[in-house]
């Protein structure tokens, strides 16, 4: 397991993530913004949605950017199923 450490608005937060190098790179480019960026029109969700959600790099990124709307991810591999909870 390796952890990816990042800020958003201030506060430092960590994701844990399965070994391997390229699940070490793809985690970074989410956290970091560059895969999945998040649209300015998009302002304040109720709800984020993600599916295919692999350790949750995703999920914990929406959560820190809107701190108020529920995040709901899914990942069908069940090796992965320690890394979301």
């Amino acid at each position: 397991m390796k952890e990816i450490k990042f800020e958003c608005w201030g506060k430092r937060h960590a994701v844990v993530i399965p070994d391997g190098k390229a699940n070490y790179q793809s985690a970074r480019l989410v956290v970091e913004g560059s895969s999945y960026p998040f649209p300015d029109w998009i302002q304040d969700p109720r709800t984020v949605v993600d599916i295919g959600g692999h350790a949750g790099e995703y999920a914990a990124l929406a959560r820190c950017v809107w701190p108020h709307c529920k995040v709901r991810c899914f990942e069908p591999n069940p090796e992965l199923q320690d890394y979301l909870e």
